[in-house]
């Protein structure tokens, strides 16, 4: 396709063609086979046997990496043989294939089969593998496993839309190196439409659209919230969180809370209807009497209506408040800016530094799925979002809480940004490490107390157990 640049925005023009004729190409040729595949080609038992012990699976690595797949196998090693898994792959490409594919027919993937097929639709997108291919399109056949099957046809759609997603990212280059503000906001709104798209869910772009800055409590006052992340799962963990945060609300009552994503385990919301809303969620929470406004984290985006779900649902439940995937609203003397990190999109940022530009409050808190910096053991930085939100926080914000990572942290100030994460609200916690930006780190279920008045923000991490674990106060 022949394409020139005449001028700022020239580009979004023939963007438009080549993604939309780069969709027409990419998913028949791949995924109709599959569906196809699905009716008639492979045979109710097409999945050959599974290899008997962990010496049969580790000899389909090379003899070099042998040891290092017997210790992904260990069952002591379980923290962290997801993250051995995945370094391997990256450093051994496609002599790595054999063994992941071993993996999910023996089932004895680290963490479940979805998370190998994933690391073989990688394989397939960076390498062109074409034995990973092979193995997706053999699962996507099974008619006595629906689960794999299902895994394993959207793991090709991600291994076949990868190019466009890549080409996605090229054009917020080019978009963002013009220069022209009209441009990146036409490029962001047509991001916004397709990057879920190419990721698997069904978000419709109309549910994009924030609301105008609303307020859930006047200037003069002061308030108290509760925030936490990384909790739906009905576990007897998260049930132990639920009820110390009741706890502390009798004895002094929250204005209202805020999730910071991962609100439903394992693939988000089924839809607005999910059982799971009264199970999980108003049982637990609807219990405490008071708005929550929540945020979107990696899991709520898993099921390709979940996010949607999670946003509509706000029209029928006092408890739960989620306009769209990113707003803002005042409370007391704060701005808070609820942001959708998991897909942060140039829209999501330009109307961030618009709603940053146009706050008077005296304190602004920013609040989202995935925090800047990490000292959990098999996690680092996030380096998109260093590179992307946070010189737009880090001398006009003043506090950033986030979660993901199953555990409390607090982390040095950057600029007038301080930096709280509290995922412990119920799933797996995960182990931590030596980290020199750290000033607060404890692998534990627990919570975030907030308070804010004209001269303060003081912020509690307290455990699931009661007890205050970290306390400090940010002044102006």
């Amino acid at each position: 396709m022949k394409r020139t640049n005449t001028g700022a925005d020239a580009y979004l023009t023939g963007f438009f063609d080549l993604l939309t004729g780069a969709m027409d190409r990419v998913i028949p040729s791949s995924l109709m086979f599959v569906a196809f595949t699905l009716a008639v080609a492979w045979p109710v038992n097409a999945q050959p046997p599974a290899p008997a012990d962990n010496s049969q699976l580790v000899n389909q690595l090379p003899s070099g990496l042998r040891q290092q797949g017997m210790e992904i196998l260990d069952p002591q090693n379980r923290s962290t043989s997801a993250a051995s898994l995945s370094a391997m792959q990256k450093s051994g490409g496609v002599d790595v294939t054999p063994f992941l594919i071993a993996l999910v027919d023996a089932n004895r993937c680290p963490r479940d089969r979805r998370y190998c097929s994933r690391l073989l639709a990688a394989s397939v997108a960076d390498y062109g593998d074409s034995q990973a291919r092979a193995a997706l399109e053999r699962w996507a056949g099974l008619g006595n496993d629906p689960e794999l099957a299902s895994i394993a046809f959207e793991q090709l759609y991600s291994a076949d839309t990868a190019p466009l997603r890549k080409l996605l990212d090229k054009q917020r280059e080019t978009a963002l190196s013009s220069g022209d503000p009209a441009a990146i906001k036409r490029y962001g709104q047509f991001e916004q439409q397709w990057l879920p798209l190419l990721n698997g869910s069904s978000f419709p772009p109309f549910l994009y659209q924030p609301p105008a800055l609303f307020s859930v409590k006047p200037e003069g006052k002061s308030i108290r919230f509760v925030a936490f992340g990384d909790f739906g799962n009905s576990s007897e963990d998260e049930k132990a969180v639920a009820g110390e945060i009741l706890k502390v609300h009798k004895k002094k009552p929250f204005d209202f809370g805020i999730t910071l994503g991962d609100n439903f385990y394992p693939r988000g919301a089924e839809s607005t209807s999910d059982p799971r809303w009264h199970a999980w969620w108003e049982r637990l929470y609807g219990r405490l009497g008071i708005p929550f406004y929540p945020t979107l984290g990696n899991h709520d985006w898993l099921n390709s209506g979940s996010a949607a779900a999670e946003v509509l649902y706000s029209r029928q439940s006092r408890s739960w408040q989620m306009p769209s995937p990113y707003y803002t609203y005042t409370a007391g003397p704060a701005q808070f800016f609820a942001l959708d990190t998991a897909y942060l999109t140039e829209g999501e940022l330009l109307w961030l530094k618009g709603e940053l530009q146009r706050s008077h409050a005296k304190w602004k808190i920013v609040y989202a799925h995935h925090p800047f910096y990490s000292a959990t053991a098999t996690r680092g930085d996030n380096k998109l979002l260093i590179e992307r939100l946070l010189p737009l926080l880090k001398d006009s914000a003043d506090m950033y809480i986030a979660g993901h990572d199953h555990n409390l942290q607090v982390f040095k100030p950057e600029g007038k940004l301080h930096f709280v994460v509290a995922g412990g609200g119920g799933a797996t916690l995960y182990d931590m490490k030596q980290y020199g930006r750290s000033q607060f780190k404890s692998k534990t279920h627990g919570f975030a107390v907030i308070e804010v008045n004209e001269h303060r923000i003081e912020v509690k991490l307290i455990d699931s157990g009661g007890k205050t674990l970290y306390e400090d106060e940010i002044t102006s």
